[in-house]
């Protein structure tokens, strides 16, 4: 009854909750639940898309810079890196959280580790060359054997 009273910003939050207890609690059923309902559609949707995102919210986010209604002295190199992948950011966030949550709770050989990894494999499709997705994916692999 609560969750249909939650926004879906606030069930992901709520669902975020959730796994980090499953990971303090060890607690399969309720990494799995959240897991799964976390990470939700962020496979589904196409690079192209998020791309096309991260661009969007780039250019507005950009724009009082551009328009001279902000000084844009203060925004630095590395903030406009950061601002050019919000939306992949964001979709990092659910696909590592849930995989980073079934690696350290679930049991060697558990067929959702295969979900896990497909998850981790997107985050470093997303994010190449980060050693934290690609130390995530080497666990995962490893629980699977």
């Amino acid at each position: 009854m609560l969750k249909q009273q939650l926004s879906s910003k606030q069930q992901g939050h709520l669902y975020l909750l959730q796994l980090r207890y499953a990971q303090r609690a060890k607690d399969t059923e309720i990494a799995k639940k959240a897991g799964y309902a976390f990470v939700a559609n962020s496979m589904d949707i196409t690079t192209d898309s998020i791309q096309a995102e991260d661009k969007r919210r780039y250019t507005a986010l950009m724009q009082p810079y551009y328009s001279g209604e902000r000084d844009s002295t203060e925004i630095t190199a590395e903030d406009k890196v950061l601002a050019q992948k919000i939306y992949t950011g964001e979709i990092c966030v659910y696909l590592y959280e849930a995989s980073n949550t079934f690696d350290m709770v679930l049991n060697n050989g558990d067929p959702a580790l295969k979900d896990a990894l497909r998850w981790a494999e997107r985050l470093s499709q997303l994010r190449p060359n980060n050693p934290q997705f690609n130390q995530l994916i080497d666990r995962i692999k490893q629980k699977i054997n």
